[in-house]
C-alpha cells in the first residue's frame, strides 16, 4: 500500500500463508472494522479450503 490508505479505517491484507512464504491475496476495506470482515472472510474460506492457512494483517505494518 505504500502508505496510501483507503478510507478512514485501517485497511488490513487477507494473507495466504504457505511454507516459508506470505501471499497477500486480498485487500479489505470499506467496513465499520475491516479486521473483523477479513476475519469473517479468512474463516470462510479455510471452512471451504481445510488445508489452506489465511490470517489478517493491518496494511499499514
Amino acid at each position: 500500500m505504500n502508505g496510501t490508505k483507503v478510507g478512514t479505517g485501517n485497511d488490513v491484507w487477507l494473507v495466504k500463508g504457505t511454507i516459508g512464504a506470505r501471499d497477500p491475496v486480498g485487500l479489505v476495506f470499506g467496513y465499520l472494522d475491516d479486521f473483523a470482515a477479513c476475519l469473517d472472510i479468512a474463516n470462510g474460506l479455510m471452512l471451504q479450503f481445510p488445508s489452506a492457512s489465511y490470517y489478517c494483517e493491518y496494511a499499514d505494518q
